[in-house]
């Protein structure tokens, strides 16, 4: 609710750019990267014929087992582990105006030593695409919005743990508020499985910082899986203009609480995004 209550925050329409020191009128307005840090996305779409490709990869490394009576147990250091490595290549396309499409695959690599069992391997995740709709722009009370449908096909391996062999399908809004110094966005998401039964359901948010070049950002992911438990997840990292077309993200992350399989969990992530 207080997330709700900030992006109906009525503010003066009138900036000063950073760089000239001249009077602007609501500048800021619209005015946020496309995805924010590892989930979250902004109310946005590339501009017709512009192209985008976003490189990233994420190190994920657990310390705790749910056991059969609810409780978590820690791994016994050394020698026991579990860690993935996720890496995934993104490319959208605005392909008309308000709408862009967009299509990625994951490469996952697992490893763990757990009872005595050693388990290493890795392959392809689920491919998937998906189209994003500008449904409502950016005013100065009005926040901008945007639908996205998603199909994820099944390329995945559930033996490798790369995925699955299964269709899924996926719908998220994405709710964005900019400020001069600041924006605020919301990406509320359902998946279903391929026989369209609710399968997980996930929340992501994020407040990013306006601070010329460098853009700190502060990320909660919320997921429920209903085969599979909770995650709350918090990250932090920044966004580093590195070029007017060329953006490097990099952050890590804190579980909050878990009720999955495996808990208390950390991680770190980056990415590159450049656009043509």
């Amino acid at each position: 609710m207080c997330f709700i209550f900030l992006l109906l925050i009525v503010t003066k329409g009138y900036g000063q750019d950073i760089d000239s020191g001249k009077a602007v009128v609501n500048n800021y307005l619209g005015k946020y990267p496309i995805f924010l840090l590892q989930k979250t996305r902004s109310a946005s779409v590339l501009g017709k014929n512009r192209l985008s490709i976003i490189m990233g990869s994420s190190y994920v490394w657990f310390n705790s087992r749910r056991t059969p009576g609810g409780t978590y147990q820690e791994f016994n250091k050394p020698p026991d582990y579990k860690y993935t490595v996720a890496t995934n290549i993104l490319v959208r396309y605005g392909w008309i105006k308000n709408h862009h499409i967009a299509t990625g695959i994951p490469y996952i690599f697992n490893g763990s030593y757990l009872d005595s069992i050693t388990f290493k391997n890795n392959g392809f995740g689920n491919l998937f695409i998906f189209n994003k709709w500008h449904a409502i722009h950016e005013t100065r009370l009005i926040p901008s919005m945007t639908i996205d449908l998603w199909t994820y096909f099944p390329t995945g391996n559930a033996a490798k743990k790369s995925g699955d062999e299964d269709f899924h399908f996926k719908t998220t809004i994405s709710i964005s508020k900019a400020w001069r110094h600041f924006s605020l966005h919301l990406n509320p998401g359902l998946v279903l499985d391929e026989g369209f039964k609710k399968e997980s359901f996930e929340v992501n948010a994020a407040w990013l910082f306006k601070i010329k070049k460098l853009s700190p950002v502060i990320e909660y992911n919320f997921l429920y899986e209903i085969s599979n438990g909770a995650s709350h997840d918090l990250d932090i990292g920044c966004k580093w203009m590195v070029l007017p077309d060329m953006v490097v993200t990099a952050g890590m992350v804190l579980n909050l609480y878990s009720s999955m399989t495996f808990a208390e969990k950390k991680a770190v992530f980056a990415s590159v995004y450049k656009l043509f």
